[in-house]
């Protein structure tokens, strides 16, 4: 088996689930960030794949992406640092940046900002 997906539902999610698995020492292998999903990459012990993503657009705007020039110019996406993304995301600025690929419309935007969260809210 190369890998199974799994699908969060938002930045937020990926994040804390990043968190949680760094805090046990369980690194992503490759975190990737495609344009049109933003992936974390893992291996378990038996050297099976996961990728843990969101989906950064709609399945139309997603279809259209991987039609245009900044896919075909680098189908295979590019690597983050995850921790990086982690600190800017935790301090409420937009990580826009740091998520979509160079050249994307979107990257330049303020699409992806930490949510405000309740007061009792973990």
């Amino acid at each position: 088996m190369h890998h199974v997906a799994y699908t969060w539902k938002n930045l937020d999610e990926l994040l804390d689930t990043y968190r949680r698995l760094a805090g046990l020492g369980i690194r992503p292998v490759s975190p990737v960030r495609h344009g049109f999903t933003l992936s974390l990459y893992y291996a378990d012990p038996d050297g099976n794949g996961l990728e843990f993503q969101i989906d950064l657009m709609g399945e139309r705007a997603a279809s259209e992406f991987m039609h245009g020039p900044v896919f075909a110019r680098n189908p295979g996406g590019e690597s983050f640092d995850p921790d990086a993304l982690v600190a800017h995301y935790e301090s409420g600025r937009p990580v826009d940046a740091l998520i979509f690929i160079e050249g994307q419309p979107e990257f330049n935007g303020s699409a992806f900002v930490k949510p405000l969260r309740p007061a009792n809210a973990k």
